[in-house]
């Protein structure tokens, strides 16, 4: 896919005392960032290859960049707008995944988180868990560096999605008599299916989200 693609490059350029240095694929890859504004960050998404890029307001009136990588669904919520006069210093990036009719074992995300420190498995509600990622922008970041950071979580995303997808759990389900005992898969094991978080589940996972980097901002 372009995206993971440009992302990979951004992570593999050469460094600059190199002869032939490769030139990252976002342009002005060294100016600096420190206002996250739904504009900025959807040309830079842009630029690395998503498509579809749109600008929406969740339920709670939080900016949020969405767009696709290849079919996943991806949503870039800007948050703590309130601590700098005029400039959002944070942002959550997401990407929801249906279950189907029942939920992933506690113990199948920890798995997940153990293998994975960028991303983090979270339960969304009985039906979705999410793979999220933070980023604080306070004090100011550079284009390559949010590229960067933008490009890893898409990468990350899609290797979560294979490892959740390779682990079925099955269960022995008994009948009356002993001999009729059969392995059936636990409910909402099977594949998961990426979707845009709903406003909901956005606006929830931004309150919680910005309280947190909300604090940490302010011990800076």
């Amino acid at each position: 896919v372009l995206f993971r693609s440009a992302a990979a490059a951004l992570l593999t350029a050469a460094p600059l005392q190199a002869a032939e240095p490769k030139e990252p694929p976002i342009t002005n890859p060294s100016g600096v960032i420190d206002n996250l504004t739904p504009d900025a960050v959807a040309a830079i998404v842009a630029e690395l290859g998503g498509t579809d890029v749109k600008i929406v307001k969740s339920v709670e009136g939080n900016q949020i960049v969405t767009f696709m990588d290849g079919n996943i669904p991806y949503s870039l919520g800007i948050t703590v707008c309130d601590l700098r006069p005029g400039k959002c210093v944070a942002m959550l990036l997401l990407v929801a995944l249906e279950t189907g009719d029942g939920k992933y074992p506690l113990e199948t995300l920890n798995a997940k988180n153990q293998q994975d420190f960028y991303t983090s498995a979270v339960r969304l509600d009985e039906k979705t868990v999410a793979f999220g990622h933070v980023l604080l922008a306070d004090g100011g970041v550079t284009r390559r560096n949010l590229a960067i950071n933008i490009g890893l979580f898409a990468v990350m995303v899609n290797d979560g999605i294979k490892f959740l997808n390779t682990q079925l759990v099955a269960s022995n389900v008994w009948r009356p008599s002993p001999t009729q005992q059969v392995s059936m898969p636990v409910a909402g094991t099977g594949p998961v299916r990426p979707v845009f978080a709903t406003p909901v589940q956005m606006s929830r996972a931004l309150t919680a989200f910005s309280s947190r980097a909300r604090g940490i901002a302010e011990r800076r």
